[in-house]
């Protein structure tokens, strides 16, 4: 239930951005509309000017003096044009120099010509002074007038960043007084055995009526139950955790480091069944790293694919150059993604690797597709994958907005499954057409994979479980798929 009200904080806290993003960009354009009206009759102003300055040089014979508009007034302020004024000064010095020298040789039509033209020089230096000055001022005054049209916008988000940041802090550390459900399913009984934390000790644990899961046992007698329930308590209360740098940064309260510590103390003690605490197994925490085998396996794909893109891939132009770079830099981030999430299990690193698996892996659909397309030369193939990706695109938001809310793994990993069946028979279809040797590696070690994902089984001395031989499969499939992509390449005309 606390969870629910910050998912609606959310989702309030957008729809206000948005709409106060709407405002600002309404706001915008009725200035835009007043700064094009301003200039419009700036512009009329200057031109009136410019008029009777040519008027009052064409009429003064003698070259001897010549009015310079010093400054007017409009919708910006005070604009000045001295430094115009100056250059048609120096004009006129030069027009009389030139004006006595043909004077001296008696030309009066001579005079007249040189009046003209100095007068059609000064009005055309005047009026691109002008311009130069007001479009400057223009600028600038757009500029200002967007800034502070986007202020409101902009706090909004530093408000909204900092929230979100104190949100995932606060979400890591357990309430004080949240309670334990410890679940036993055996294949004789379904007993139920509590522990809470005391309201009297805040950091002590009690026996009291439970108000969420916690623990679930598989297949364990009542008298191991409930021995495992006394030495967790025992060893939550009397272990200190010390804090490390990757403690702080991935910000892992006390509390989390305790439960982790208890829960292994625990298992390791009577010697029974590993058992899942939140869903996840005890792990023996190996260079401040929760699962250090997956870690491991996870850079060395990242490594795999950054190698191969590199060395295969990249430069080599074919019709899905664009798509199978963009596939690149999506599986890094997916495997980043997943190397966070095994260095440590909290909030943010679960949502940035499930929500980067899935995008990988609709992704990896979805160039498995345009290639199919294009090796039946579909006629409006564009219009096809076009649409194709806009529902995927709509599909990933759903789901990803859905377990923002209500986080799903077993949703997720079922939306996943789909994709990667998909996936898998794109590739077959493709190979029935135009042979790959190494779709049959791609193929069957994905199925391989998916088998030891969906076997769940404890880890092994607390180190090497089911996930971990999921992404020893899925890296060896990853090797392969780099290659099949490089002869796909190939078959498509693709130089290096």
């Amino acid at each position: 239930m606390d969870c629910n009200w910050r998912y609606r904080a959310i989702i309030g806290l957008l729809c206000a951005t948005h709409i106060v993003l709407v405002k600002n960009f309404v706001d915008s354009v009725k200035y835009e509309s007043e700064i094009q009206n301003s200039d419009e009759s700036v512009n009329e102003h200057a031109s009136d000017n410019g008029m009777c300055a040519e008027k009052n040089v064409i009429r003064n014979k003698s070259f001897g003096t010549f009015k310079n508009m010093d400054s007017h007034d409009n919708a910006f302020g005070k604009i000045t044009i001295n430094r115009v004024g100056d250059d048609c000064r120096r004009d006129v010095e030069r027009g009389k120099a030139k004006s006595r020298r043909y004077t001296a040789n008696g030309g009066n039509e001579t005079e007249e010509i040189i009046e003209n033209s100095l007068a059609a020089m000064c009005a055309k230096a005047d009026e691109k002074g002008r311009n130069e000055r007001i479009d400057g001022l223009n600028n600038d005054t757009r500029f200002q007038i967007l800034f502070k049209s986007t202020l409101n916008f902009r706090n909004c988000l530093k408000d909204l960043f900092k929230w979100f940041c104190a949100y995932l802090i606060n979400g890591q550390n357990m309430d004080t007084n949240e309670s334990i459900k410890i679940i036993s399913r055996s294949s004789t009984t379904r007993a139920s055995h509590v522990a809470a934390r005391s309201c009297e000790s805040r950091n002590a644990y009690c026996l009291e009526n439970y108000t969420h899961e916690i623990f679930k046992f598989h297949r364990l007698s009542q008298e191991q139950i409930e021995q495992f329930i006394e030495t967790y308590i025992s060893f939550y209360n009397d272990h200190a955790p010390e804090h490390s740098i990757v403690d702080k940064l991935f910000l892992r309260s006390p509390s989390r480091i305790k439960e982790r510590h208890a829960h292994l103390a625990a298992l390791r003690t009577l010697n029974i069944r590993n058992i899942k605490r939140r869903d996840r197994y005890a792990f023996v925490p190996i260079l401040q790293c929760t699962e250090i085998i997956s870690v491991i396996l996870s850079v060395l794909s990242l490594f795999n694919t950054v190698i191969a893109y590199h060395t295969r891939i990249r430069g080599r132009k074919t019709p899905l150059h664009n798509l199978y770079t963009t596939q690149y830099y999506i599986s890094c981030v997916t495997w980043v993604g997943s190397i966070l999430l095994h260095i440590d299990d909290n909030r943010f690193t679960r949502f940035c690797d499930y929500f980067s698996a899935l995008l990988g892996i609709m992704y990896y659909f979805y160039t498995a597709t345009v290639r199919l397309l294009l090796s039946f030369k579909v006629s409006n193939v564009k219009e096809v994958t076009t649409h194709l990706f806009n529902l995927l695109a709509l599909v990933y938001i759903s789901v990803v907005h859905h377990n923002i809310s209500n986080f799903d793994p077993k949703a997720l990993k079922f939306v996943s499954g789909i994709f990667i069946f998909l996936f898998l028979t794109a590739i077959l279809i493709q190979s029935v057409f135009f042979h790959n040797r190494y779709i049959k590696y791609v193929v069957f070690f994905t199925i391989i994979g998916l088998m030891a994902e969906s076997s769940d089984i404890e880890p092994f001395c607390f180190v090497l479980d089911s996930h971990a031989m999921w992404h020893l499969f899925i890296g060896i499939q990853n090797f392969y798929y780099n290659r099949y992509l490089e002869e796909e390449i190939s078959l498509m005309g693709g130089d290096r």
